[in-house]
């Protein structure tokens, strides 16, 4: 390795520290197990049990044990265990849009990088995918924190965009590669502003095999700049271009028209559904969605 390449790889590292530290302060508010619990299936073979964390629902209490040992346990499912979570994240040019003192992407990073710490201390596996244009990685779910540190690195050496030569947003990429590659039923976290072209018929497909939640991310001040509209490239169902406005002197109602649609879909479909803004703490927005779905998602 040449000394351009270890020092990059010295500094990435240092990064992924500070990224695991901003996750990990980001739960120290909160219980981690009761994310992770929030997080699981709800699988019907019974495979052992384990001790009682904080935000375990009372319901799966394992009375005979508890009785027997005196101290509470609970139930874990053989489906709760085998099931991965994968986190679905676009670095394409309109997450990098940021007028909050944060960009959309940094945003999607922090809050996968948050979920990713609390599904991995509870023992639970996890992937990432990473999509734009075209799929642009695919990290395997596992465990532990080497693979904490793998899917940090993934997303902060794509989020800085010094390599990656992005032209537009798809996520019909994502979807696909889910339902070719995700053979196992899964926990799916799709991050996005959806911004770039409508999906919503697209779910259909995920829905049938996986557990899906949308978490749209938008920033408060993309609606009206200041300097006029700006335009990125997105792609059509039928495979064709076109620009895409962000701002000007009013909001484009067609991006709010795909944006209702898409919200519609997502509830007749049971798709869980999270708008996350810029300008909101992520310690907030994921508290008041794991409040409002009690279970898992």
């Amino acid at each position: 390795m040449s000394s351009p390449e270890r020092s990059e790889a010295i500094e990435l590292q240092r990064r992924v520290q500070r990224l695991e530290a901003a996750a990990r302060r980001n739960l120290s508010g909160m219980v981690s197990s009761q994310f992770a619990s929030r997080l699981r299936g709800q699988g019907l073979l019974y495979e052992e049990s384990r001790r009682y964390v904080h935000g375990d629902p009372a319901r799966r209490i394992d009375w005979n044990v508890t009785a027997r040992l005196g101290e509470p346990f609970v139930k874990v499912h053989l489906d709760e265990r085998r099931r991965p979570i994968v986190l679905v994240v676009d670095i394409s040019p309109s997450m990098k849009v940021g007028f909050s003192g944060r960009s959309k992407l940094e945003t999607a990073v922090e809050i996968a990088a948050t979920l990713a710490v609390s599904i991995l201390a509870a023992g639970d596996h996890v992937g990432l995918l990473l999509f734009a244009d075209r799929l642009v990685e695919v990290v395997p779910a596992g465990g532990g924190r080497r693979q904490l540190h793998r899917l940090l690195a993934s997303l902060l050496r794509h989020a800085s965009g010094g390599r990656d030569r992005i032209s537009h947003s798809d996520p019909r990429v994502a979807i696909r590669a889910l339902e070719e590659g995700q053979k196992q039923r899964s926990l799916v976290y799709f991050l996005s502003d959806f911004f770039d072209h409508d999906v919503a018929e697209d779910l259909r497909y995920l829905r049938a095999r996986h557990r899906v939640t949308l978490i749209r991310i938008e920033d408060p001040g993309e609606a009206l700049l200041a300097g006029g509209p700006v335009r990125f490239l997105g792609a059509s169902p039928e495979g064709e271009l076109a620009a895409r406005r962000v701002g000007g002197k009013a909001p484009d109602s067609q991006i709010g028209e795909r944006e209702a649609r898409l919200l519609r879909v997502a509830r007749s479909r049971a798709i869980g559904w999270l708008e996350a803004s810029t300008a909101e703490s992520v310690p907030a927005l994921l508290a008041r969605h794991f409040h409002r779905r009690r279970r898992a998602p």
